[in-house]
């Protein structure tokens, strides 16, 4: 049967009363956060709610056994340190095994596979862990306890019977929601794997979709499901009378170098400085009302994120913002930051 946990969104998280309110195996409690285990206490003050109840969950009924679990959580509300109390677990309970690795790590993301080796090695030091991608598929393992990888060199080393497949007790999937994105990932082959070789898991996401199917197909001993989040989550939307303008007339007003565009351009008058095509005009023109609607709110130190299509319009934006709208985004010398 599966342990079945739930972080309410209501739940307190500061440094000296954190609270958090969980459901149980259906039963409601209240715990403190101050549950950190002691490899942790350098690097956590205080378990976050979502790591407290993971933690909780593995002492009431995992103390000594190795299990499984699928964690469900938003974004940056801590599913790092579930890693790192998982992964410690699991090496506590086979730390007689010599050859390794006993537990793999695997992302999606190489650049995320670089920070996570880069942490794992701060808590169990880099004696303990080790980092092979598919860029080196035939560099060897050194048996360090563990591995963090990406789907594609993991994939590879199952489809080939790697000498150290079989040491494997755990697999931790980062991001594990990418599979249903993409059902040709590698990460398909390795679920496939997990179950049928009755691995461990501990699978990770900030969504999971059909969740219920998810649960019966992987019967997981622990299933943690969390609302909270570590910072309100609000989402307001802007209008503005002249954006509309912008975007159907904007364009040939640039474009043509038309004579009234410095009193109608929303880039601070540029006076036909600017050579840009549609595309960037309207990623500017769009910047521009967001900063002016920040501005009005007195959010001047929030911080946004923007997305653009390549990363050479990205360094033109970044140039043009500096230069015409008066955001600091260079450095004195025009470098970049």
């Amino acid at each position: 049967k599966t342990l079945v946990a739930y972080v309410n969104e209501d739940s307190v998280f500061d440094l000296n009363n954190g609270k958090t309110t969980i459901s149980l195996d259906g039963k409601k409690l209240t715990i403190d956060s101050n549950l950190t285990p002691s490899f942790l206490k350098d690097f956590y003050q205080l378990l976050n709610p979502i790591q407290a109840t993971f933690y909780l969950a593995l002492k009431r009924k995992f103390k000594n056994t190795p299990f499984s679990a699928i964690c469900v959580a938003p974004t940056s509300s801590g599913k790092t340190g579930i890693i790192l109390i998982y992964l410690n677990h699991i090496l506590e309970i086979y730390h007689q095994q010599k050859n390794g690795p006993i537990a793999v790590y695997i992302s999606p993301l190489k650049a995320l596979a670089r920070e996570k080796f880069e942490e794992f090695i701060r808590v169990f030091g880099k004696d303990s862990v080790e980092m092979k991608t598919g860029d080196s598929p035939d560099s060897k393992i050194t048996g360090k306890k563990i591995l963090v990888s990406t789907p594609d060199y993991l994939s590879l080393a199952i489809r080939n019977e790697a000498y150290f497949i079989k040491n494997i007790k755990a697999i931790v999937v980062d991001e594990v929601h990418t599979v249903f994105v993409n059902p040709q990932s590698p990460i398909d082959e390795i679920l496939w794997f997990i179950k049928e070789e009755n691995k461990y898991f501990l699978l990770l996401s900030a969504t999971v979709p059909l969740v219920e199917k998810s649960i019966a197909f992987f019967k997981p001993d622990l299933f943690l499901e969390s609302s909270w989040r570590p910072v309100t989550l609000e989402t307001k939307y802007e209008s503005s009378p002249s954006m509309k303008y912008y975007i159907h007339e904007g364009f040939s007003l640039c474009k043509f170098r038309d004579k009234t565009c410095k009193n109608t351009c929303p880039l601070l008058n540029c006076k036909g400085k600017i050579n840009v095509n549609s595309t960037q005009y309207f990623v500017l023109s769009s910047l521009k009302l967001i900063i002016d609607a920040y501005s009005k709110e007195n959010l001047n130190g929030a911080k946004i994120l923007f997305f653009t299509h390549s990363k050479k319009e990205g360094w033109s934006l970044v140039e043009y913002l500096n230069k015409y709208c008066g955001f600091s985004v260079l450095n004195e010398d025009e470098s970049v930051p």
